[in-house]
Order: C-alpha cells, then sequence, then structure tokens
C-alpha cells in the first residue's frame, strides 16, 4: 500500500476532512490511525497526564497503593 496516498480522510475527533499525510500509518496493521496527527497527540498528553495522576505503574501498567 503506498502510504503517501492523498485521499481525503475525517477525523474521529474534530471532524475536520484532512488528506493522508495528516494521520498516521501503522505499518503492522496496514491502516491509517483515525484521529489525525493533531488530535493524536493530544488526546496522548492527555492520557500521560491522567496516568501520572492516578499512580500506576508504568511497566505493569498495576495502580501504586501508597
Amino acid at each position: 500500500m503506498n502510504t503517501t496516498a492523498t485521499s481525503a480522510r475525517i477525523c474521529a475527533c474534530c471532524k475536520r476532512e484532512l488528506s493522508s499525510e495528516n494521520f498516521y500509518y501503522n505499518h503492522r496493521t496496514r491502516i491509517f490511525d483515525k484521529y489525525c496527527k493533531e488530535c493524536r497527540k493530544k488526546r496522548s498528553r492527555q492520557y500521560r497526564k491522567e496516568c501520572r495522576h492516578t499512580g500506576k505503574n508504568k511497566e505493569t501498567g498495576l495502580l501504586l497503593l501508597k
């Protein structure tokens, strides 16, 4: 599959119609992400911020008891 195709895609988060260049391509599954790069970055930052506050252990994903 050509990962540089310029077909239009719609972001599941912001609902904007963007070219394929604005979406990350997963080489393992061979499909484009459903979120645009901008929205994916925002969601990733928010997820990391929330995980930091819950006290999850990064290696195991388990909550730490204090």
